[in-house]
């Protein structure tokens, strides 16, 4: 049998750590089945926010001056922006068929997208 921890992580598309001032970190999960984000504060693991998104989401990075989290909206052929201080979809960015994991060069650009379904 499956522990609930193990079981939990099992779920997750993808998880995302960032820093704040206290020490703790705000930790971003992708839930595929659920086309949101969470939003968890790790020092109480209370949920903060859920963030609607885009179709199957599932690879997630933070941008490097972790204004912005990347997510590969994998049903909608898209790479999204989501504003760390809004919480909102700022935009999209081109990504091919069905993207799945993406990295983000040390410079900021460019973005790196793998596509389950690319040619």
């Amino acid at each position: 049998m499956m522990s609930t921890s193990r079981l939990a992580l099992a779920l997750v598309g993808s998880v995302v750590f960032a820093a704040t001032p206290a020490g703790a970190y705000t930790v971003y999960v992708s839930n595929e089945k659920g086309n949101s984000l969470t939003v968890i504060d790790s020092a109480t693991l209370e949920v903060q926010a859920t963030i609607p998104v885009g179709q199957r989401p599932r690879g997630i990075m933070m941008t490097k001056d972790g204004k912005q989290v990347l997510i590969c909206a994998s049903d909608d052929d898209t790479v999204q922006i989501l504003d760390v201080a809004s919480r909102e979809i700022v935009g999209d960015l081109p990504s091919g068929p069905d993207p799945e994991q993406l990295n983000v060069h040390p410079s900021g650009s460019p973005v790196y997208v793998a596509n389950e379904d690319g040619r």
